[in-house]
């Protein structure tokens, strides 16, 4: 398959409106981003995006996008990398009180106007729930001593409380250097060999919220984004089943009660926060869009493209587009699946490459995910088997989501230069998938089983 680089150097323009998905604009281009009023500046982040390069290979297992590692950097005198991107880990480890906003809002939730934070973070594992989010946080976070990741799901930017991360960061930063304001954050930025760490972390629904894609355009917008993505039918049954798992008064409601939005006024987002006490809690037929939450992301052009890219992205307009100079990295489920030979074969490799990482993460058959212990008998009785005949409705309708999300994934998504695929031929197979129906068969039991893997 082809192979090209992550990325061009390229940017967006940084508006206060987002623009519909009709009206998107690539975001693999070379712009100049502009910062609107309430915007951070921008500045140079280890996790920005390289020049581009492509080469062809006849090997389908090799990833659609590779990047360049850190390894091509030069190292000081000091055994550190010798590269003006980690400027700001070699300057003194600002206070704390001069990046939190404490005078408009006494609790210090929003970052200071005009500071800029975007060094802080190169990654963000941001979708989708029950996709294998928590199986990649785990992995980046224990396999590698470059990467230094929130162990908890964090959900700031999402929240619109976007000095959280800020917050965590800093704290680690300062305790490591020395455990006071103004000591340089060396030790905590990177390894004792010199190698830079990579600060990550992950929320499984950013791409869905309203808040979630524009805060990190305003305050990180060189970080990378890792998304996981998996059969809509199967996404649907565990997180119904995650939720009604979960110790609460009030149960799941019917299936068939979650036909269209996740919230009760018709919203095309998900609650960003304290979604407990809404009826679906954030599980809907609607949330199996995957292709309209990538879609916001602007790394296709519906508006010069085809009328068949326009009629694949209807219902999803309502979202916006946050155009993102990020580089994606694009996972399916089975993916992590050490079974499933082809498809894992080289997504350690391809991650190394796409995070940049001097030393190689272990392959994915070496680490696994591990199964979820669902032990209360009673709150079990409340799972569903999505292959039962009362759900052949909503079944239908997440097939019908399954085939357009494939599709637009298949060709127009992936077909970005800021777009990473590992072993694409493999993903393109595991995504076709979508619209076929998992239950014919009468493999719906077993395919339950395996789902509660914790991914």
């Amino acid at each position: 398959s082809s192979s090209s680089s992550g990325s061009s150097s390229s940017s967006s323009s940084s508006s206060s409106d987002s623009s519909s998905i009709s009206s998107s604009s690539s975001g693999s281009s070379s712009s100049s981003s502009s910062s609107s009023s309430d915007s951070l500046s921008s500045s140079s982040s280890s996790s920005g995006s390289s020049s581009s390069s492509s080469s062809s290979s006849s090997d389908s297992s090799s990833s659609s996008s590779s990047s360049s590692s850190s390894a091509d950097s030069q190292r000081g005198s000091d055994g550190i990398d010798d590269d003006d991107d980690l400027s700001p880990y070699r300057q003194p480890l600002p206070p704390l009180k001069d990046l939190i906003d404490a005078h408009s809002d006494p609790k210090g939730r929003k970052v200071r106007d005009g500071t800029d934070v975007s060094w802080m973070l190169d990654f963000a594992v941001i979708g989708n729930a029950k996709s294998g989010t928590t199986f990649l946080k785990n992995y980046l976070g224990h396999q590698s001593d470059e990467i230094y990741m929130d162990p908890s799901e964090t959900c700031q930017m999402s929240n619109n409380k976007t000095a959280g991360i800020v917050k965590f960061f800093h704290k680690h930063l300062d305790e490591e250097g020395g455990g006071k304001d103004g000591t340089t954050p060396t030790k905590g930025a990177f390894t004792p060999d010199g190698r830079r760490i990579k600060n990550g972390i992950k929320c499984p629904k950013e791409t869905g919220t309203e808040w979630g894609l524009p805060n990190y355009r305003t305050y990180f917008p060189d970080a990378d984004f890792l998304i996981t993505v998996r059969h809509p039918v199967l996404w649907f049954q565990s997180f119904y089943n995650y939720r009604a798992y979960a110790p609460t008064n009030d149960p799941m409601p019917p299936v068939r009660d979650l036909i269209g939005s996740c919230v009760d006024d018709g919203s095309p987002f998900v609650c960003p926060n304290a979604c407990g006490h809404i009826r679906t809690r954030n599980v809907c037929t609607d949330r199996a869009n995957f292709h309209h939450q990538l879609a916001r992301l602007g790394k296709t052009n519906p508006a010069s493209s085809s009328e068949r890219e326009r009629e694949l992205l209807r219902g999803g307009e309502g979202m916006g587009v946050v155009p993102a100079r990020s580089r994606i990295f694009l996972a399916e489920l089975g993916q992590f699946m050490p079974s499933n030979v082809e498809a894992s074969r080289h997504v350690a490799r391809d991650l190394t490459d796409f995070l940049r990482l001097d030393r190689p993460l272990p392959s994915i058959e070496t680490v696994g995910g591990h199964k979820r212990h669902y032990s209360d008998e009673e709150r079990i009785s409340n799972f569903i088997n999505i292959c039962d005949a009362e759900h052949d409705g909503v079944r239908e309708i997440l097939l019908d989501i399954g085939r357009d999300a494939s599709e637009w994934i298949r060709d127009y998504f992936m077909k970005s230069p800021d777009v990473v695929v590992s072993s694409p031929e493999a993903f393109v197979e595991l995504i076709e998938e979508w619209g076929r129906d998992p239950c014919l068969g009468g493999e719906g039991r077993l395919l339950m089983e395996d789902d509660e893997l914790l991914y």
